[in-house]
Order: C-alpha cells, then sequence, then structure tokens
C-alpha cells in the first residue's frame, strides 16, 4: 500500500481496512505499520492500540517490532495493557517484551497476574534477575500472592531473594518448598541466612520444615551444614542423612 501523502484523517480508515485485509490473509502487517510509523507515529499508535485497533496475535507481534516507537506515544503501563487486551495468544510475548524492557516496573506485578495466572511473576522476574531492582520485585509479586511463580523463579535461578520474600509475606510453606529447590540447585547458596534474616535467629523449627522438601543428598547435606547450632534440625538431618547414605 502506497502511503503517498499521508493525512490521518483522509486515510487512516484506508489504512485500517488493508492491516486487516493483511491479517485475513495470514499475511504480517509489520511492512505496514513500518510504513506508517515513517509518515505519523501518532497516526501508527491509533491504529495499533486505539479504540477501533484491528488488534488479534498477528497485528500485535507486529507492534511488538515498534515498541521503542510506540513508547514515545504512550505511557508503557498502558501501552503494553492495551496489547495484551488485543493480542490473544500473543499476550505472553508482550509481557515479556515488557518485562525485557522494563524491568523495575510495578505495574508488571498487575500484568503478570493477568497473563500468567497462577504462574504470575515467572516472567518479570526471569527478565529482572540481573536488574538492581530484582529484590524488590520478588517482594511486590509476594505481596501480590504470587507464590508459583516465585517457587518456579527460585528453582530456576537458585536465587534466595524469591524465597525470603514468601516467607516475609506469609507464604511459609511455598518458602520452604523454594528454599528447598534453592539447595538442591545451589547447594552453597546463602538461602538459609536469608530465611533467618526474615524469619530471625531462632530458626530451628524451620529447618525442620524445610527438610521434607528436599529430594537430593546435596541438598540435604548442605542445609545439614548450616543447621549445626539448631538441635532438632541437626538431629533430623543426621538421621535423614544416614538413611540416604546407605
Amino acid at each position: 500500500m502506497d502511503l503517498g501523502a499521508f493525512e490521518p484523517k483522509r486515510d487512516l480508515p484506508r489504512v485500517r481496512a488493508e492491516l486487516a485485509a493483511t491479517v485475513a490473509r495470514g499475511d504480517s502487517p509489520v511492512d505496514l505499520l513500518r510504513a506508517l510509523k515513517e509518515k505519523n507515529a501518532v497516526a501508527l499508535a491509533d491504529v495499533v492500540v486505539g479504540p477501533q485497533a484491528v488488534g488479534g496475535a498477528a497485528m500485535v507481534r507486529a507492534a511488538l517490532e515498534l515498541a521503542p516507537v510506540l513508547e514515545q506515544q504512550l505511557a508503557p503501563q498502558g501501552l503494553y495493557r492495551r496489547l495484551v487486551d488485543l493480542g490473544g495468544e500473543a499476550a505472553s510475548e508482550v509481557l515479556r517484551l515488557a518485562a525485557q524492557r522494563h524491568p523495575a516496573g510495578t505495574w508488571l506485578v498487575a500484568l503478570s497476574e493477568k497473563v500468567e495466572r497462577e504462574g504470575a511473576g515467572f516472567v518479570h522476574l526471569m527478565a529482572a534477575q540481573r536488574h538492581p531492582s530484582f529484590t524488590a520485585c520478588c517482594w511486590a509479586h509476594a505481596e501480590a500472592g504470587h507464590a508459583s511463580g516465585l517457587v518456579a523463579v527460585a528453582t530456576e535461578t537458585a536465587r534466595p531473594e524469591p524465597v525470603a520474600a514468601l516467607l516475609s509475606a506469609g507464604h511459609e510453606t511455598a518458602a520452604l518448598e523454594a528454599a528447598a529447590r534453592v539447595l538442591e540447585r545451589d547447594p552453597r547458596s546463602p538461602v538459609i541466612a536469608w530465611l533467618a534474616a526474615v524469619w530471625g535467629p531462632d530458626i530451628d523449627a524451620l529447618l525442620v520444615r524445610i527438610v521434607p522438601h528436599l529430594r537430593t543428598v546435596d541438598a540435604v547435606r548442605a542445609l545439614a551444614g548450616t543447621s549445626q547450632g539448631y538441635p532438632r534440625a541437626a538431629a533430623l538431618l543426621d538421621v535423614v542423612g544416614r538413611g540416604l547414605s546407605r
């Protein structure tokens, strides 16, 4: 489609019709969107996320390629939420890009829940794991109740922050499971110190409750190595350790 001397009021209906036809044919509309960007970035934002946006996964995937331009026209929070609403099966791709571009965005907590549901928090935190906001983001997701996502992040990254955030927010069972998964991935992890920082110095009973979640010999040994000053946990881990060594 030749945009020629593009004039928004006159030509936007024609552009929308062409975009709809392109998507209906199963073709990508990205070339037309790029051409429109060169003519008028405001018009681009209108056809992508405005009230009469074409919508659909193909359209949204094409829009994601122009995210930097769209962010110049719209606040990221509103832009990505609207793209999720329009994107159908592409919603997870929207969330992934939003998290990569704005790892510190607190608005990603609600967007994660909208897209990931029970697993909320995983995509955002995986994108933020090397960003200074990671700890604060873990706490925000824990406060929002995203326990499953935080356990998955702890399992994948072996980071102690998701574990401590879960415990701080009162998700004790999830925190204990996450601690066990961290020790399995990295027996040298300081995760127990993080738990003590949240719980307090008397964590004997808490350590005892981690033991049933452990699935590897190395994790049992790692926990035993940090439990020498806690008699109940040390005694239980001694028994478990001797059983595993047989």
